[in-house]
């Protein structure tokens, strides 16, 4: 910039020197006319280089930095400025994040300030996607009205706009499940065994090494295990599938995904809602842990969470359910949000109930379900586990007992 500007200064110089020379060479009112016309264009265009922009000071004002995704952004822009030169016109533009641009109105305008020293203007982003979006720089614009000067200058103002999935109510669900003896009794009932041991009994095969009582193993001279005190857990761990081996391949999978994040948003804040404690385990890399608890702060960092989520972690959906099983403590009422709905996702969930039990919400597009989805659907409701299976995240105000169906079931 300061190289054109130079050249353009050195250019101008010569021509002004030739022209002089010319009027005092020929000294005819044409070349003292041509000399001094030049002069006052020179002067003009040099002003409006120099002088345009001096003392301008660009403000943005953003009245919310959390909103929901659906919503309305209105953005005001307050252009203020000192010097007295004349503007005959001025575009201020802005770099706004990809996903907006087609859902903004009023954001590029041509100004004629003139005089002015204010100016003031307001753009508005519709339907908000979700997302964490940066909103960084704004450039402003102008230049002489013969277009052979332009100027710009960039006014930095950092702006970190989140932007959380949907969250609708959630009717007709309240985790509840049928336990060992028939009867129904909700997750804040399910027990747990704690460290307590309140005695001994014979060791069958399937128990753990660990649960060996040596002691008493050694006094009776047969194996026998520890039977330990029996706890309440109230834990609800929620686990949005975010791999991209499993939307990978689908026309539609970025809507299935946003519902999916709507959907593990509402069933998180209908947990906490109801003062159930709830946790989240993200199946990222490295993936991310919310140990259960029901604080605010917690419902915050849930939130902030599935508004940056993408579906582009590269683990594998079922591995990640196995180290959970693994790992979890028993009793939990493990949510999983996904689309897969085939036989390998009914084999890890039916392993994933040997710790708590089980519920599966699969977002779907499609009319029907296909055959290995039909199958895998059929496995997993053999197995006890309720699928739910939502075409619009609205629909989980409208949930009955045992799923709902958003996409018929027969692909027949």
């Amino acid at each position: 910039m300061r190289v054109r500007v130079g050249l353009t200064a050195f250019i101008t110089v010569l021509v002004m020197v030739g022209l002089f020379y010319f009027g005092m060479v020929t000294g005819g009112f044409f070349a003292w006319f041509l000399f001094y016309f030049c002069l006052a264009l020179a002067a003009y265009e040099w002003l409006t280089l120099s002088a345009s922009l001096v003392g301008m000071r660009v403000q943005r004002y953003v009245p919310a930095h959390r909103l929901t995704a659906g919503q309305s952004l209105q953005v005001r822009v307050l252009v203020e400025r000192q010097a007295m030169w004349p503007l005959f016109w001025l575009r201020i533009h802005e770099q706004l994040p990809y996903r907006w641009l087609f859902q903004t109105s009023g954001l590029d305008r041509i100004h004629v300030p003139l005089w002015r020293r204010a100016i003031d203007y307001a753009y508005t982003v519709y339907q908000l996607p979700r997302g964490v979006y940066e909103l960084t720089e704004m450039t402003v614009e102008t230049g002489d009205l013969l277009g052979f000067v332009r100027v710009h200058r960039t006014f930095e103002q950092p702006e970190r706009i989140i932007v959380y999935p949907k969250v609708v109510p959630v009717r007709g669900w309240t985790g509840t499940a049928l336990d060992e003896y028939g009867e129904r009794q909700p997750t804040n009932r399910r027990s747990e065994e704690s460290s307590n041991v309140i005695g001994v009994r014979e060791f069958v095969r399937g128990d753990k090494l660990n649960r060996i009582h040596w002691p008493m193993t050694a006094r009776r001279g047969m194996l026998l295990a520890k039977e330990f005190e029996q706890h309440v857990t109230s834990e609800f761990m929620f686990i949005p599938d975010n791999t991209t081996a499993s939307y990978a391949g689908d026309a539609h999978g970025s809507l299935k995904f946003d519902v999916a994040m709507s959907i593990t948003a509402s069933l998180i804040r209908n947990a906490y809602d109801n003062h159930r404690k709830f946790g989240m385990v993200v199946p990222a890399d490295p993936y991310l842990s919310f140990p259960a608890g029901l604080d605010v702060a917690l419902l915050a960092r849930c939130l902030e969470t599935l508004a940056a989520m993408q579906p582009q972690s590269p683990r594998d959906i079922l591995s990640f359910l196995q180290r959970i099983a693994d790992d979890a403590n028993r009793g939990t009422m493990f949510v999983v949000v996904s689309p897969r709905l085939d036989q390998p996702m009914a084999v890890a969930l039916s392993h994933l109930m040997r710790q708590g039990r089980v519920q599966l919400f699969v977002p779907v597009t499609e009319e029907r379900l296909t055959d290995a989805k039909r199958l895998g659907y059929e496995r997993l409701s053999a197995a006890g586990i309720p699928v739910y299976l939502i075409r619009n995240v609205d629909q989980l105000s409208f949930l009955r007992r045992g799923g709902v169906s958003g996409a018929t079931v027969s692909s027949h």
